[in-house]
């Protein structure tokens, strides 16, 4: 049976799929301490002005290399299904992947091997992902025309297909993202911002990767409307603690109202759990009448269900949920090696935070952790609550200071 008389589902997936920060993972061992390293991205602007044409050929190009992308990543995941399915390009021919080895051959267009491995390696990730489900009769995920363009690193500059250089004062990366046809065709020169550096921690992270001391593992290219955004992944060196010293923080809750739990390694996002208890809140009452309405006067069974909602209030349901949330993440805190957990400032006034602590300290003191309130700012995970909540605070500032600019350059153009 051939590929092309199968009909295969797709679903949209709006960017390159990635998997979630702060699932469970394999808890380190009590050996396992020392140096570790955890992966990390840098977003930097690229130096853009739409009256060059320079840049206007440097959108174009890179535009194009991201539909290839993304068309080159649907193509491989379809017959990544095919092959599951054991069909043959070839009924006679007994290479399983030879239906992945043409497409490699014929859907690639003009991408580099960096380009396409990088491609092969998010699609692998999917499909590692959903495999269960896909073959079970879920759609299979899909890339849009405008996910991103990833070029992948290596360990050695001279082998990687991203590289950063400084060139009259200006930082400039190199990517390998097109097919060679004659020797150096394959690299595209894209010029960062001016004063990217401005950051103290960025700037240090930038030449530590033109010195090479810090490796660039993937490079990846989000051509905007406006402009075109590079994200520089990288690995970042850390000690971790023996198990049971290791320090877990949770809160401060953000403006935005988001809540995300800090380990020396993860991240968990609580976000939407915070979110629930504030929202039933408001609607408890209204949730209850329509309920009641749903299950109208009748007698025998809804008579009982009725008498039970009138006596069920909010303080019930809250009670529940918290005793839920709280047991998961003392759980997940035991998994991960965790001795203390630090809340700091999870008290939005819209719900009881004080219950959600009790509730937390005895769930954690039955795996022998403590839980303090306030943070420790000599614990790693604080120092990365505290970073995340002042980058935020510098990029809103930034944004305000843009917007001022722009008013001021308008005024004056009205004069």
């Amino acid at each position: 049976m051939s590929l092309a008389a199968q009909v295969i589902p797709v679903a949209k997936r709006r960017s390159s799929p990635i998997s979630k920060r702060g699932c469970p993972q394999q808890p380190h061992s009590v050996e396992a301490t020392g140096v570790h390293f955890r992966v990390r991205v840098l977003a930097v602007k690229v130096a853009f002005d739409w009256r060059t044409e320079e840049s206007k050929a440097l959108y174009g190009l890179l535009r194009d290399l991201s539909w290839q992308a993304a068309h080159y990543r649907n193509s491989m995941i379809r017959r990544k299904w095919a092959e599951a399915m054991s069909f043959r390009v070839d009924p006679t021919s007994e290479d399983k992947h030879d239906i992945t080895k043409q497409g490699r051959k014929t859907d690639k267009g003009q991408l580099s091997g960096d380009a396409y491995s990088a491609a092969e390696q998010e699609v692998q990730g999917a499909w590692t992902r959903d495999v269960k489900k896909i073959l079970a009769g879920q759609p299979l995920p899909e890339w849009k025309p405008t996910a991103a363009l990833s070029i992948s690193g290596k360990e050695k500059k001279a082998d990687s297909g991203v590289r950063l250089e400084t060139e009259d004062g200006q930082y400039v990366a190199y990517l390998r993202a097109k097919a060679t046809v004659n020797a150096g065709d394959g690299w595209i020169r894209v010029p960062l911002a001016k004063h990217t550096d401005r950051d103290e921690h960025q700037g240090d992270t930038l030449r530590g990767m033109v010195a090479w001391s810090i490796p660039i593992k993937k490079a990846t290219v989000h051509v905007g409307k406006h402009g075109i955004v590079l994200r520089l992944t990288y690995r970042v060196p850390v000690v971790l603690p023996r198990m049971g010293e290791r320090v877990a923080t949770l809160g401060p809750v953000e403006r935005d109202g988001r809540l995300h739990l800090r380990t020396e390694t993860q991240t968990k996002d609580y976000t939407s759990r915070l979110a629930t208890v504030l929202k039933r809140k408001d609607d408890w009452d209204l949730i209850r009448r329509r309920v009641l309405a749903q299950i109208g006067r009748r007698k025998g069974h809804a008579r009982a269900k009725r008498k039970a909602l009138a006596n069920l209030d909010w303080a019930d349901w809250l009670h529940t949920y918290i005793h839920t949330w709280t047991r998961e993440i003392a759980d997940w805190c035991n998994t991960q090696g965790v001795g203390r957990v630090n809340v700091v400032e999870i008290d939005t006034g819209g719900w009881p935070a004080y219950k959600f602590v009790q509730q937390l300290t005895y769930k954690c003191e039955d795996y022998g952790m403590e839980v303090r309130e306030g943070a420790d700012v000599s614990a790693e995970s604080s120092e990365r609550a505290a970073k995340a909540a002042i980058r935020k605070q510098q990029t809103k500032a930034a944004r305000r200071r843009d917007a001022l600019v722009e008013l001021t350059h308008q005024l004056k153009g009205n004069e």
